[in-house]
């Protein structure tokens, strides 16, 4: 089953077309796109998240066009290179900022639970990211990228495959 499409991408940037793709992407698998600084690889997960736009092209998530759909309307998240966690607030309250209105807080208290579990972050709960280590900071980033089941995640570089025992 596609789970990605991307059909006649195109991005300018400076009236330079630097982006040209197509890609099929399937549910389950993992893709690396690789290629030399400058390439803009990140805009490719952007424009896949919502988050810039193509100049040319559409883009699907499991069949649906989501080319115009505001990055909210579309089930992905994406952990950013610098993680983008809130300085002021906990590992718990960084959750919460992801949370799903449609989920009662009981259930999202749950995913919150199972997730801290599953990147080892339950004593880490109640800490600021400046009080944790970067491996730490980018669970809580991962963490919070799945609480909620997104059908697809993005990882933009610079990350470290997460091992958990």
């Amino acid at each position: 089953k596609e789970m990605i499409r991307l059909v006649g991408i195109t991005k300018e940037f400076e009236q330079n077309t630097i982006i040209y793709l197509d890609l099929t992407i399937g549910d389950g698998e993992f893709v690396t796109l690789l290629g030399p600084f400058g390439l803009r690889q990140d805009a490719i997960l952007r424009m896949i998240a919502g988050l810039e736009h193509p100049t040319t092209g559409h883009i699907y998530l499991d069949d649906e066009d989501v080319t115009s759909l505001a990055p909210y309307k579309r089930n992905v998240n994406m952990v950013f290179q610098h993680y983008a966690l809130f300085p002021h607030m906990t590992v718990e309250d960084n959750f919460a900022l992801a949370h799903d209105e449609k989920v009662p807080k009981e259930e999202q208290d749950k995913r919150i639970d199972q997730v801290l579990y599953l990147t080892q972050l339950e004593n880490l709960r109640y800490r600021k990211p400046q009080q944790m280590s970067g491996g730490q900071q980018q669970r809580v980033a991962i963490a919070r990228a799945v609480v909620n089941n997104p059908k697809v995640l993005l990882l933009d570089e610079r990350w470290v495959p997460l091992t958990i025992n």
